[in-house]
């Protein structure tokens, strides 16, 4: 994400935005206020720290697809994040604002307030994770077998 004030500039794109600051940030504050999007997902990862190194997990609600709170800005988008809950919070700090279903319009075309209530209520509890392979840390890998357990 790179905020319209921002073209043109030699400004890192950021690819995530704290839920809780994002809409009194500069970076952020004017996709938050007239931008929101919603990004599809099947699920997403996180990765464990372990004294052998990092593993992947996999976090999903099978059978659903799920939307991730999102701003942006022509052609750049990030992705909104959370203190994690359920058990992403086993292995992560972070997780994305999962939005539901009855919220979408809500998110995408109501005011600060009613979005700030959707972060405010956003749960992960519904989810599941298991671990994954660490093949899923290389782009070179793609292949449906590696959103399977280890």
């Amino acid at each position: 994400y790179i905020p319209e004030w921002a073209k043109g500039k030699e400004i890192k794109p950021q690819i995530n935005a704290r839920s809780e600051t994002a809409h009194e940030k500069p970076f952020f504050r004017s996709g938050f206020k007239s931008r929101r999007c919603l990004v599809p997902i099947n699920g997403f990862f996180e990765w464990e720290t372990l004294q052998s190194g990092k593993q992947p997990w996999y976090f999903t609600q099978e059978n659903k697809i799920l939307a991730i709170a999102g701003i942006y800005n022509a052609g750049t988008f990030c992705l909104l994040t959370k203190r994690a809950d359920g058990v992403v919070a086993q292995i992560h700090d972070r997780m994305p604002v999962l939005v539901s279903p009855g919220q979408f319009m809500t998110w995408c075309e109501g005011g600060e307030v009613e979005a700030k209530a959707i972060i405010e209520n956003a749960t992960g509890k519904a989810l599941t994770g298991r671990t994954v392979s660490v093949k899923i840390n290389s782009p070179k890998n793609n292949a449906r077998e590696l959103l399977d357990s280890v």
